[in-house]
């Protein structure tokens, strides 16, 4: 009975135990909480920064230049801005650089040149270099007093202004081939206008020249009728008087045809009355003496 008891008494105490070790502590939860922020912490990059007090009031919307000033001298900004100018504060990688600023090449050596996605495939890092020492050169100052960049290992280092040129250049760039896109776009809508215009024109000119046209030959239509009429009128004379001329001796021929055929009609007729008359006074003279 006492070995049993034992047993049991040992079985409620582990179980007891793995109650506990399931329930989580307010200790516990801290340090997992810790944990996990130091691992954030850990992960992330830290970026440090000083707080400026703008007035001493403690007064919202109130800005004093003289304490930020002072502040900002006194925690050495001023002078690490300094440093950082006269320095090579800006750094980047020769494949971004190559990859940012690749259409300030011509476009014929960059024909002859890698491409970037090139370079990225074969990691060709001397040939993203070269690339990029060619752009800086094209852009920035390259004399040995002040030079405006560096090559390193890995690495392009570039002044204050550096990358504020290389902007400017690429803006430059873009603006100038926007410029000639526009050139080219207004000069296509110019074309396009100018033989719009050119097609009307030319219909109103063949509108302008079919109208004079129509009336000139409507004015030789009629003179071409006028001619005509004249040469019609005199060959219809000329017929005429040639008909005319043909006619009359024909008509005199007839007439004294017809005329000598009354003449001896009459002539006849008259040899028959006088015959008439002589046989009837004859008659009448034998009579008389009878």
């Amino acid at each position: 009975r006492r070995v049993q008891g034992r047993v049991a008494a040992a079985a409620a105490k582990r179980g007891n135990a793995g109650q506990l070790a399931g329930n989580k502590t307010v200790s516990l939860k801290f340090r997992q909480q810790v944990k996990n922020l130091c691992d954030t912490l850990t992960a992330t990059q830290p970026h440090y920064i000083k707080c400026i007090k703008p007035n001493n009031v403690k007064a919202a919307t109130a800005f004093g230049p003289r304490l930020v000033a002072q502040q900002l001298r006194y925690a050495g900004v001023l002078e690490v801005v300094r440093i950082r100018r006269e320095g090579y504060p800006s750094r980047m990688n020769y494949f971004d650089f190559y990859a940012k600023y690749e259409m300030l090449i011509p476009y014929k050596e960059r024909q002859a040149m890698k491409s970037v996605a090139d370079c990225r495939a074969q990691g060709d890092a001397a040939a993203a270099r070269a690339a990029s020492e060619k752009i800086a050169h094209l852009v920035l100052d390259a004399s040995d007093a002040e030079k405006e960049f560096q090559l390193g290992g890995t690495l392009l280092f570039l002044r204050d202004n550096g990358l504020d040129k290389m902007d400017a250049a690429v803006r430059e760039f873009y603006a100038g081939h926007a410029s000639a896109i526009n050139a080219c776009a207004r000069r296509f809508i110019a074309v396009m206008r100018y033989r719009a215009a050119r097609r009307r024109v030319i219909r109103a000119q063949a509108f302008f020249r079919m109208a004079v046209l129509t009336l000139r030959l409507r004015r030789q239509r009629r003179a071409a009728r006028c001619i005509q009429e004249r040469v019609k009128t005199t060959q219809a004379a000329a017929q005429y008087k040639a008909m005319k001329a043909n006619a009359v001796p024909i008509q005199a021929l007839f007439r004294r045809g017809l005329a000598q055929k009354r003449f001896s009609k009459a002539s006849r007729e008259r040899a028959g009355a006088v015959a008439a008359q002589s046989l009837v006074r004859g008659f009448l003279h034998r009579r008389a003496a009878a």
